[in-house]
């Protein structure tokens, strides 16, 4: 039986997202998608993905987890070289639903002023760990001036369902302008998956951005 706080949750997590500090989707007019990688920097991976990711001229957003990246300055480096967005996954990627309204609060101020030091520059954008939202975690984003991004197409990358299974799965799914796609860098299935989607939704048109200059 599922337990009335995890429904409870999960209505709550769905409700913040309808908040107008909270991006899914992205309004355009333009043939562009937002790719979007989650729970690094993990060395190797995040760097054969910038590889990838040069090749179709594609910039993303990277959520970082804040004590991963001062394991990895080196990666983070990378990320902002070659042109892409750093967003603030939270510091530890604990579950803001368990946590305390001081403890979330403590979360997101640690969390920016690590990365801030090593991008040189405030974060603009927190991704909640596991995407679990809660109201005074969007008042704190306010607060620190963040912008809370979730998304519109999951690829379910982190599942032991096989990689050309969840390409096939986003292959048939219909792509619009403006879509936030969820993946994470922290294996390579997001990678197997990518080479052949990019190419892909590239010949549908679709070309690949950033968030920044968009929200």
């Amino acid at each position: 039986m599922v337990k009335m706080s995890s429904i409870v949750n999960r209505v709550i997590g769905k409700v913040c997202r309808l908040h107008p500090n909270m991006v899914s989707h992205i309004r355009t007019s333009e043939r562009v998608l937002f790719l979007t990688f989650d729970d690094g920097p993990t060395p190797q991976v995040t760097d054969t993905l910038l590889d990838l990711l040069e090749q179709f001229d594609a910039k993303a957003t990277f959520f970082v987890i804040a004590k991963e990246a001062t394991r990895h300055p080196e990666v983070i480096a990378k990320i902002i070289a070659a042109g892409h967005t750093l967003g603030n996954h939270s510091l530890q990627h604990e579950n803001f639903q368990t946590l305390s309204r001081a403890e979330q609060a403590n979360d997101v101020l640690q969390s920016q002023t690590t990365l801030s030091g090593l991008c040189q520059s405030p974060c603009k954008y927190f991704r909640a760990p596991q995407g679990k939202w809660t109201f005074s975690l969007i008042s704190l984003l306010k607060q620190h001036a963040l912008t809370g991004i979730h998304w519109s197409k999951d690829s379910n990358d982190f599942k032991t369902t096989s990689f050309e299974k969840l390409t096939r799965s986003l292959i048939d799914a219909e792509m619009k302008n403006g879509e936030i796609l969820l993946f994470h860098d922290d294996s390579e299935k997001s990678i197997n998956m990518l080479k052949t989607l990019l190419p892909h939704w590239q010949k549908q048109g679709f070309r690949f951005a950033a968030i920044e200059g968009y929200v």
